[in-house]
């Protein structure tokens, strides 16, 4: 699955790579990344939900279930961000200094 790139406006993002940190766009070379602000507010959300799970699971299951389950939330709600919220530019040039195109 695609998102659009913010600078170039192309299908050129995949969730895959913003999925954990800020990425290169194939098309206009930029880098683009979550928004900083959603990124401020979410990341730690997901951590908290995830530690919160284990130790329900823990409770319930025991460590094993709890160690096994521990990445389930980290991926669902970790996707939820990639998939959902506003993508920005982070730098105006590529990973090799280049300037853009205009």
């Amino acid at each position: 699955m695609l998102r659009d790139c913010p600078a170039c406006k192309k299908d050129s993002i995949s969730l895959g790579s913003i999925l954990l940190s800020n990425c290169e766009c194939p098309s206009c070379r930029r880098i683009i990344g979550v928004h900083s602000v959603v990124a401020a507010f979410t990341y730690p959300i997901i951590i908290l939900a995830a530690v919160i799970s284990s130790i329900i699971v823990y409770a319930y299951f025991g460590y094993t279930h709890a160690i096994v389950l521990f990445p389930v939330p980290l991926g669902a709600l970790g996707y939820i961000v990639a998939r959902y919220s506003p993508l920005q530019v982070k730098e105006l040039h590529d990973r090799q200094g280049h300037a853009p195109d205009a």
